[in-house]
């Protein structure tokens, strides 16, 4: 028999703080992750965030929930992003994954959204009636490093023996082509990098109604689902630490210094993601400003959904060795579809989901 159970704020906290959360055989949530979603100001107290299964009485899977707002013709509907849904593959085939996304429609109304999937959990949503694409984002990955320390390992399990090899070698090739390429200066000298949103930027923000606002982004920033660390918690199947990860809070102001462009980025391990941007104007000068961030921090690669941010690259010159097409995909409960029409109208900011914490 399989039994679910559902966590809001405070029974998440009380869980955390069990002895019957310890001796779970697999983490259904870490705890930094928890504190972030318990402090999420879009998370009201009775939101669940949170579906245990059980199966005889046995931990057998977990669906996370992250609540939030998106706003349709200027009007907030409250909403949930699936963020994690795991089952135990001793107990795979009782229909489990099923029976917690009923559950989660059910307690969200069908305002639901899921995106960033896995290939398994994509066949799984697709066999799922409740549940229809919508419009994808099309984007770009931008590579700065030839990496093949971490391409070749993957591809052939021999090169995992010779890996400090293949990272001496890689450091070479991309100090050759660093080298090569010219020396970008940005010639943008009224530029703030921080690591908050400060009042000046909450004040910019109102410019943009129906988007992140400043306690939204300073949430992010200040509880990551990613931590810094050298090794994995390997009872848990999701992201959880990384060798590094940092965000950046950009403001870029004219000559007269009038803030004209913000930007949150974030930066794992190499990997550079712009997941929210702010600006009414040309987006030469940001391309500029992140032309200089990439070669100052050494990014490996970018990846960028932003249609015009990508065009500006594109028209640009831009210190790349080459890009790739990338493709996001989401689903949507056909309730939400049929309510609110969103599956051309909707817009969503790269960060939008769980994707800006991983």
């Amino acid at each position: 028999m399989i039994r679910l159970e559902t966590f809001c704020k405070s029974e998440l906290v009380h869980l955390l703080n069990s002895d019957r959360f310890r001796l779970f055989p697999f983490l259904p949530i870490t705890d930094f992750r928890a504190q972030s979603q318990c402090r999420n100001p879009k998370a009201t107290e009775d939101d669940v965030l949170l579906i245990l299964a059980f199966a005889d009485h046995q931990l057998a899977g977990y669906l996370g929930i992250l609540p939030d707002e998106i706003f349709v013709e200027g009007t907030p509907q409250k909403m949930g992003w699936f963020s994690t849904i795991y089952v135990n593959p001793q107990f795979r085939g009782q229909k489990i994954a099923q029976k917690m996304m009923d559950l989660a429609f059910n307690l969200y109304d069908g305002k639901v959204v899921l995106t960033e999937f896995t290939p398994e959990a994509e066949r799984l949503f697709s066999k799922t009636k409740a549940l229809q694409y919508g419009k994808s984002k099309l984007g770009k990955r931008y590579y700065f490093s030839f990496g093949i320390d971490e391409i070749l390992p993957q591809k052939f399990s021999f090169f995992h023996k010779i890996k400090p090899f293949l990272t001496q070698a890689n450091s070479v090739l991309d100090g050759c082509y660093a080298l090569l390429k010219k020396k970008e200066n940005p010639g943008l000298h009224l530029i703030e990098m921080q690591k908050e949103v400060d009042a000046e930027s909450a004040l910019f923000l109102q410019n943009f109604p129906s988007i992140r606002n400043a306690d939204d982004l300073n949430w992010i920033m200040k509880n990551p689902w990613v931590v810094e660390g050298n090794q994995p918690i390997k009872a848990y199947s999701f992201s959880s630490f990384a060798k590094s990860m940092d965000f950046f809070w950009v403001k870029i102001f004219s000559a007269d210094r009038q803030l004209k462009a913000c930007a949150m980025l974030s930066l794992r391990d190499g990997h550079l993601k712009i997941p929210y941007l702010f600006t009414k104007q040309n987006l030469k000068d940001f391309t500029h400003f992140l032309n200089g961030f990439i070669q100052e921090h050494k990014v490996k690669f970018l990846t960028c959904y932003h249609d015009e941010l990508n065009r500006c690259i594109s028209e640009n010159r831009f210190p790349k060795l080459f890009s790739k097409d990338f493709e996001r995909r989401y689903f949507f409960h056909e309730n939400f579809v049929n309510a609110i029409s969103i599956k051309e109208n909707l817009h969503f900011q790269d960060g939008d989901g769980d994707w800006v914490f991983t």
